[in-house]
């Protein structure tokens, strides 16, 4: 059961506070073939139900992920609905439809580029470059770009 204060998408804001249960389901499929090439498919399950009699229980499900990776011994592609985690997710971690391409072209060096459209219609471009100096140590250092064309920032 939980007290929670959590994202309502009808109207923008985190308000709603209700004692409930929530249990979620994360069914995935992922298919691979000796070219290189896989697809990835993840889907999330929620029911919420509700302990008061005013309240309905919800059931709800989202595609979550679904892409096509291309992966190689330095250079990895990914193209669809995915996981992006700009500034190891403090500047946004969220399911987008979006490119990735990662190259590490040495064991301590990768290089990375991700476009993404995030919200409804904007665009964000992030860069990032790895160097992993020993163990548990790297540098890493980054850039991002973005146009707020839905009027949310």
């Amino acid at each position: 059961m939980a007290g929670n204060n959590f994202f309502d998408s009808l109207s923008g804001g985190f308000h709603q506070q209700k004692a409930e249960n929530q249990i979620a389901l994360s069914p995935h499929l992922s298919v691979s073939a000796e070219n290189g090439l896989s697809l990835f498919l993840l889907a999330d399950l929620y029911w919420i139900y509700s302990w008061t009699e005013t309240d309905s229980d919800d059931l709800e499900a989202e595609m979550a992920n679904a892409y096509l990776e291309y992966q190689s011994d330095q250079i990895s592609l990914n193209l669809g609905i995915q996981t992006f985690r700009f500034g190891r997710g403090y500047i946004m971690d969220s399911n987008e439809p979006g490119l990735a391409v990662h190259y590490q072209p040495a064991r301590t060096l990768t290089f990375s580029i991700e476009a993404a459209q995030i919200m409804e219609t904007s665009p964000i471009l992030y860069t990032n470059v790895d160097y992993r100096i020993g163990f548990l140590e790297s540098f890493s250092i980054f850039g991002a770009w973005y146009q707020d064309r839905d009027n949310r920032i």
